[in-house]
């Protein structure tokens, strides 16, 4: 689980993979969590879509430059 969020990253991964891969809107992504018995508002969805790209821009990015970023913070 991610900290402050209610979600395991299987449901965000699955938020951003409907979103992206299956070009699903955020009410369509809504509506098969809730058919699948996911309790979620559906003011959240946009929330864990904003969690599953951080995610997928953090895997992306050369890890020199998160290292150095990490580094900048930390100092």
């Amino acid at each position: 689980m991610v900290n402050h969020c209610e979600y395991g990253l299987d449901v965000i991964a699955r938020v951003g993979e409907s979103h992206h891969l299956k070009h699903m809107s955020l009410k369509e992504i809504h509506e098969e969590l809730i058919e699948e018995g996911v309790a979620i508002s559906r003011r959240h969805v946009p929330n864990l879509l904003r969690l599953y790209l951080a995610m997928v821009g953090a895997r992306t990015l050369d890890s020199g430059a998160v290292q150095k970023r990490l580094e900048a913070k930390a100092a």
